[in-house]
């Protein structure tokens, strides 16, 4: 009688169901991992549209954008949208008579509540800290803000650097202490930068920027709430710049409500043209 023999894989059989699996698993990664970064992109982008949303429920009620920053209490355009982003209970709390950094008239304090994380201000796709103390100890506040909350959105000042010379002529959609109306766009609403991403850079504590407001009214620190576009896009050169983490570009949402993504190769006349409101230039494809 003979053996019967059973059937199995050779080692050669074995070898090539092997490598056909680790090329499958090299060409599947990839693609989860850009379908993750898709919907990290269009939590971003829609992130941008619920501030846009706000910044018009805030115009509705006050006839005025907020002011970028309000130079006597440190608070920054982000905090005075919160009640249109549902967080009325947290913007109640805070005292806008006594400066950010207070924190010496009871509990809650404007400081401690600056350390709330919100993650509508966050970009899924940014990394770094959701808390930071800042780089820079101030010297004319009652309190440090230890810890404070980051952000992933600042407003756009305009073209130029900011410093106290360029605080209320920048021509951008946000200032110091000044507000704008939509009848202020009068290059169009549709290709003016309202807000934009900045992405944080590892150099230092420095360029992390923050949602609640500045530590002192220096301009050291009044890019934590606003962006510029003297530097391009995801240059991460001038820490008042734009920049994100997306590949390629980063979200913009525009003064009538719109997101767009800007690309990081954009034209930079047409960029800076993009970033003020009135400056009569005409604004072509981006």
């Amino acid at each position: 009688m003979s053996k019967k023999v059973r059937p199995a894989f050779t080692l050669i059989e074995l070898l090539v169901v092997i490598a056909i699996i680790a090329i499958l698993i090299a060409l599947l990664l990839p693609a989860v991992q850009q379908a993750r970064e898709a919907a990290r992109r269009s939590q971003c982008k829609n992130n941008l549209k619920q501030i846009g949303l706000a910044l018009y429920n805030y115009h509705n009620t006050h006839r005025v954008f907020p002011p970028g920053w309000i130079g006597q209490n440190l608070f920054a355009w982000s905090t005075f949208i919160l009640p249109y982003m549902d967080q009325a209970p947290l913007y109640n709390q805070f005292n806008f008579e006594l400066p950010l950094t207070d924190d010496v008239t009871g509990s809650p304090t404007n400081l401690v509540l600056a350390q709330t994380i919100l993650t509508v201000y966050k970009c899924p796709s940014a990394t770094g800290p959701d808390k930071q103390t800042p780089f820079w100890a101030p010297t004319n506040s009652t309190g440090v803000l230890t810890d404070q909350a980051t952000s992933n959105y600042v407003g756009s000042f305009g073209p130029p650097q900011i410093n106290p010379s360029t605080w209320t002529s920048a021509g951008g959609y946000m200032k110091r202490n000044l507000s704008v109306r939509i009848r202020d766009l009068l290059d169009g609403s549709s290709v003016s930068f309202a807000v934009g991403e900045r992405a944080p850079i590892e150099q230092n504590n420095r360029e992390n920027s923050y949602w609640a407001g500045l530590s002192e009214d220096i301009d050291i620190w009044d890019h934590k709430v606003l962006g510029i576009t003297f530097d391009r896009l995801n240059g991460h050169v001038d820490p008042a710049a734009f920049s994100s983490q997306h590949v390629g570009g980063g979200h913009f949402l525009m003064g009538d409500g719109s997101v767009r993504m800007v690309s990081e190769n954009i034209d930079m006349t047409t960029y800076q043209n993009l970033s003020t409101i009135a400056d009569g230039n005409p604004v072509g494809e981006f």
